[in-house]
């Protein structure tokens, strides 16, 4: 039972979402371009690994103060699924935290040491304090936390071009610059996944402010559904949900359309259509038609499980690229 309150506790669905990002954008992404542009990945695998290991643990330690200071609201929103002070105590929660944070920062700086490019290092410790300040501050006031969250999620995409590319760039600069080579597309690429991710997120951020309404109003806390209203905060979430399904649209129209043959891409219109924009339609239909705490809760998964699709259409990407 410990051991599934504790998989509960650090969002173990979350951090394995966060781990695939991470690899998807390594092996979707990064990897096919510099192999077409007649680079490859310097950041050796074992390396790669412990930088997804670093991300996942100030996740995890996140997601574990984030519950310690939340513990009277989840006692009013979901009493029946509190951990903290239920199955661990708050101390054993709280110096856990502490734990995860220090081991993530000591093997961040082990890899950031191995590309003698330090500066890196510094977002971690940042991410960590953030996270701290979110949890205790952010959270309650009006759409900060939100972006906040977002932001971050945003920021995982990013992790693994921001360790290779100081490497491809010290060790292949005379001959991108001999062959005139534009690596552009991995910035463009990894960059849309990043905006996907933002978006996303903080669509779901607010549909679960939506959905622990009564709580949080309670303990004080001033989310976008308690500050602007439950009929703006519906607004806010079609409108922003319909934003993405435009976004897919104009990438796809402008840039997926035809495969490197000249022949219409129906692979990716398929799988967009199918497993990203039909259920962002379905999200909009149930925020419309159902504005309780068990539609919330329902949209909530299903975000979730766009996020996930949309981040594997990075493999669908890789075989375009190839």
């Amino acid at each position: 039972m410990k051991i599934i309150a504790l998989f509960r506790l650090i969002r173990l669905p979350n951090l394995v979402i966060i781990a695939l990002t991470m690899i998807l954008m390594r092996y979707g992404i990064l990897q096919p371009i510099l192999i077409s542009n007649g680079l490859s990945l310097e950041l050796s695998t074992a390396l790669f690994f412990l930088m997804v290991l670093v991300v996942v643990l100030i996740a995890a330690a996140g997601y574990m103060i984030n519950d310690y200071y939340d513990v009277d609201t989840d006692t009013l929103n979901k009493p029946d699924k509190m951990i903290v002070g239920k199955i661990f105590s708050a101390d054993s929660v709280y110096y856990s935290y502490v734990i995860l944070n220090f081991i993530a920062l000591v093997i961040a700086f082990y890899v950031t040491k191995q590309i003698h490019f330090f500066s890196i290092f510094f977002i971690f410790p940042m991410a960590c304090g953030v996270l701290w300040f979110y949890s205790t501050t952010y959270k309650k006031q009006f759409l900060i936390g939100n972006l906040i969250v977002s932001f971050l999620l945003a920021g995982v995409p990013l992790v693994p071009l921001m360790y290779e590319m100081p490497l491809i760039i010290t060790k292949y600069r005379s001959y991108i610059l001999m062959e005139g080579l534009s690596l552009k597309y991995l910035y463009i690429w990894v960059g849309a996944f990043s905006v996907f991710a933002f978006f996303i997120n903080l669509i779901r951020e607010i549909v679960k402010d939506a959905e622990d309404f009564y709580g949080d109003e309670v303990t004080g806390c001033n989310t976008v559904p308690i500050f602007l209203g439950e009929k703006a905060a519906k607004i806010i979430i079609v409108a922003l949900t319909s934003l993405v399904i435009l976004l897919i649209s104009f990438i796809y129209i402008f840039i997926l359309l035809f495969d490197k043959y000249g022949n219409v891409d129906y692979i990716s219109m398929f799988y967009l259509a199918l497993f990203v924009v039909l259920p962002l339609i379905y999200i909009i239909f149930n925020t419309l038609r159902f504005g309780n705490k068990k539609g919330f809760s329902r949209s909530s998964l299903i975000i979730k499980i766009v996020l996930v699709l949309g981040v594997l259409y990075a493999w669908v990407l890789r075989n375009k690229i190839i």
